[in-house]
């Protein structure tokens, strides 16, 4: 009575060793084959000019903390080693925020977290910005530092998925290029109001 009928597996799985035969590449369509058919449309020109503009303030913000290390010394007479911390948890919790982004995308998508990762940077600039001193400071700028960290792999990657493969190398060396200006304005900023 345990036994159990098989006799029905054999006639349903007949064709089963059968080699499969491999698709046939000159009728296949890749999703870039499709993408470059498409083509580049005014949404991906809406998505570009708000990653750009988010590039322009990620690359400002990023100088702002390296300008900030002199400033600190002489507003608040924080210690070289301190502000050496400071500078150094940035740049892990960048790593760690990039590290995290990947599997948190693959869960809920890229649009969702990049735009709480955005609104979430523009609070805590904010909040860095009226730091009453520096242990607050260090703070709001790890949490800036994961934001950043995480908004850059998804960025990029979103960029890389809406945009056809004989433009991708072109576009994406222009998100990059709007990175470096906004470094630039950010040091422009800096020279002007120091």
């Amino acid at each position: 009575s345990n036994e159990v009928n098989r006799s029905h597996l054999s006639a349903d799985f007949k064709d089963f060793k059968k080699p499969l035969n491999p698709p046939d590449t000159e009728n296949t369509l890749s999703f870039d084959d499709l993408h470059n058919d498409i083509g580049f449309g005014r949404y991906q020109i809406k998505i570009y000019m708000i990653m750009a503009s988010l590039a322009l303030a990620e690359g400002a913000q990023v100088m702002v903390f390296t300008m900030m290390i002199p400033i600190l010394d002489v507003q608040w007479g924080i210690q070289e080693w301190l502000n050496g911390l400071q500078a150094s948890l940035i740049f892990v919790s960048f790593l760690i925020g990039s590290m995290v982004s990947g599997q948190i995308s693959d869960r809920v998508g890229r649009k969702k977290p990049i735009m709480f990762s955005s609104g979430m940077m523009f609070m805590l600039a904010l909040g860095s910005a009226s730091s009453p001193n520096i242990i607050v400071l260090i703070l709001f700028r790890v949490f800036l530092g994961l934001l950043v960290g995480f908004f850059a792999p998804l960025g990029a990657t979103m960029l890389a998925e809406l945009t056809p493969l004989l433009l991708r190398g072109k576009y994406m060396a222009l998100i990059q290029l709007s990175l470096s200006f906004g470094m630039i304005f950010g040091i422009c900023m800096g020279l002007a109001i120091l």
